[in-house]
């Protein structure tokens, strides 16, 4: 019996461990947007933000693709999220499509043989252009209607599931910065189920690429060991 379990609590070990590190960086991320902005709908935002940028780092860190790092994540970055008046649920399940979604990213990029840094590099790019577009993109929109856009976007659908903490872009700072809702019209989404789903599905695209791409590579072996240079770890 005690051989049985040995494997398993070594694992569970590991997972633990590996847990730590992102459940303390969200925790401090969560810690830093409460000091900020308190419990109003820059508090949930904040936290998107900074797992834009703390996720694919993680990422290129880890040996093995699972969700760990994502969910660990999300509920250090979410903890302080229960002092929201309501709409902890969905806001949370954003996030945690939105980070596994820029993990999983991360991974593919480096099993398709780009460098741990600059494969968390572009991700992070990639990821801040997607939830800036409503500011960056402002002089591009004017006397335009928005759809899709608004509605795939997490800024917009946290906005949607905590929709009792005001419209984002009705706040002070939000206000300055984009024209939506003033050129540009645009419609809150009902709720936040269309961006989960399409995070969701962002997410299992980018672990099947990655998995595919390390069954591909699987180094041949000579008397039982492998071959100089292997490049990946198992999968879970």
């Amino acid at each position: 019996m005690g051989d049985s379990r040995h494997p398993r609590t070594m694992k569970a070990r590991e997972s633990l461990s590996r847990s730590l590190v992102p459940l303390a960086l969200g925790a401090a991320a969560s810690v830093a947007c409460y000091a900020a902005a308190g419990a109003t709908l820059n508090l949930p935002l904040g936290g998107v933000l900074f797992a834009a940028i703390l996720a694919p780092t993680l990422a290129s860190d880890q040996t093995r693709l699972n969700l760990i790092t994502s969910v660990a994540f999300t509920l250090g970055v979410a903890a302080a999220w229960l002092a929201l008046p309501s709409g902890w649920l969905g806001a949370t399940l954003v996030l945690l499509s939105f980070t596994a979604a820029a993990v999983f990213a991360t991974q593919s990029l480096i099993r398709l043989r780009i460098h741990s840094i600059a494969a968390a590099a572009i991700v992070v790019t990639i990821a801040l252009a997607w939830l800036t577009w409503p500011v960056w993109a402002s002089g591009f929109i004017a006397g335009k209607t928005i759809g899709w856009p608004v509605a795939l976007h997490p800024l917009f659908a946290i906005n949607a599931a905590c929709r009792d903490l005001g419209m984002w872009t009705e706040q002070r700072v939000a206000y300055r910065l984009t024209n939506l809702g003033q050129d540009a019209t645009y419609q809150l989404p009902t709720g936040a189920l269309p961006c989960i789903a399409f995070q969701t599905a962002l997410a299992v695209l980018f672990y099947l690429v990655a998995r595919a791409q390390h069954r591909g590579s699987i180094p041949a072996t000579t008397a039982g060991e492998p071959t100089r240079g292997a490049a990946h770890a198992p999968l879970n």
